[in-house]
């Protein structure tokens, strides 16, 4: 058994290598030399995942007292900022492993799987089938990983499609040849136009996007414009492209560096012209705007 997430409509095991992140996740992967019966605190900026392995001898080598089969392992996490140990005092039982086994077994492994929050204390209990902690020396950790999650804002992420004033909308919603033999994945992903005036125009259409960033930094523009325009931030240009340039055909797509952005509203402007006849000439803008380093 493992321990699946959903990302971007796929699902993601997250223990298929321990060396690095799991595809599609951001974080890193610790052994640790935790073991049961210890309360622990979380000390992540995020969430973590906690993959813990048990070995219970059942058969006693020395004395051949046997422990029925029917062992436990229990995890449990307390709320946010919790100090104290009384685990029915604001600690929720949140994994349980059971052994449904004989009890002719020598020896049972168990494997707890459990999301910790920031700041939040936990602890994994070995029970025997009576729920009682009498397992004692018979109960040794063989393996606890743990996993933090770099989660991703996002509002920390933007991009043309998102809502705008000037009725612009996908410019792939209309069939063209071109766009399969030249855009790029990005252009394909990405690019919009103004909507209606798929044919027969070719004035400059500008359309206004309202951003509201929550965490200043540097900032990375992605961009490919097929036909000629520009894109403003602020009312300061800071992107442009001519059909000369054939900027659509690049991926990775052009892009510049917005520096220390600010916390608040901000204004992109993005212009664009350039078809006379959308379907055997498409035009279109594309953009990506995005906390650098994510």
């Amino acid at each position: 058994m493992t321990t699946k997430i959903r990302i971007g409509g796929e699902w993601i095991n997250l223990e298929s290598n321990v060396v690095v992140s799991p595809s599609g996740v951001s974080g890193s992967w610790r052994n640790t030399n935790n073991t049961h019966n210890v309360f622990y605190t979380s000390t992540t900026s995020s969430v973590m995942y906690v993959s813990a392995i048990f070995h219970v001898k059942l058969l006693s080598a020395d004395s051949g007292s046997e422990v029925i089969a029917g062992s436990s392992a229990w995890a449990y996490v307390s709320t946010s900022g919790e100090t104290g140990t009384n685990l029915s005092n604001n600690y929720t039982n949140i994994c349980r492993v059971r052994d449904n086994g004989t009890s002719n077994a020598d020896d049972l492994y168990l494997n707890a799987r459990f999301f910790v929050p920031s700041n939040c204390k936990y602890i994994v209990k070995l029970l025997d089938k009576d729920l009682a902690d009498t397992l004692g020396s018979r109960v040794s950790t063989l393996s606890w990983k743990e996993f933090d999650f770099e989660l991703k804002s996002s509002d920390i992420i933007f991009n043309s499609k998102g809502s705008n004033s000037n009725n612009f909308s996908r410019a792939a919603k209309v069939s063209s040849s071109q766009i399969t033999s030249t855009w790029s994945q990005f252009m394909k992903d990405y690019a919009v136009w103004y909507e209606p005036g798929n044919t027969g125009t070719n004035p400059p259409y500008s359309t206004t996007y309202t951003i509201n960033i929550t965490k200043a930094g540097d900032y990375t523009l992605e961009y490919g414009i097929d036909g000629n325009g520009n894109i403003t931030f602020d009312g300061t240009q800071v992107a442009s492209a001519v059909g000369t340039d054939a900027s659509w055909t690049n991926d990775p797509p052009s892009f510049v560096t917005l520096s220390n952005v600010s916390t608040g509203t901000h204004t992109l402007v993005a212009t664009v012209d350039g078809s006379t006849n959308w379907n055997s000439n498409p035009a279109g803008i594309a953009w990506k705007l995005k906390l650098s380093g994510t």
